[in-house]
């Protein structure tokens, strides 16, 4: 009969963090920069410059991966050969306005 009015106990479901947002790429220079100051006892702005080299020299390898790939791209994705064909059309059209035009032009208006 008092079962309707039993109150629950709130049980925890404890917290759960899943992080959204992971930088390796970071964690991996905090990681360099932190065995760079355990084996060599190094002042802070000695480990920070250490740092921006470490980062400098990461970014400059992706940067040439990067630019390889793009140019890459370009000719597999069709775009360099599109221009190309494109400029090679106009050239052609250039050439045959250019040589048969006057000729039609007089066919149309033998007067003028």
């Amino acid at each position: 009969m008092f079962g309707f009015l039993k109150i629950k106990k709130h049980e925890s479901k404890g917290f759960k963090y899943k992080p959204r947002f992971y930088d390796a790429e970071k964690e991996a220079l905090k990681a360099k920069a932190k065995a760079i100051n355990s084996s060599e006892e190094i002042s802070e702005t000695d480990t920070e410059k250490e740092f921006v080299k470490i980062r400098i020299k990461e970014e400059l390898q992706h940067a040439k991966t990067n630019a390889r790939r793009d140019m890459r791209g370009l000719w597999k994705g069709g775009n360099l050969r599109l221009i190309s064909i494109i400029i090679i059309l106009v050239l052609i059209s250039y050439f045959i306005l250019h040589r048969f035009l006057p000729a039609f032009i007089q066919y149309l208006f033998p007067e003028g």
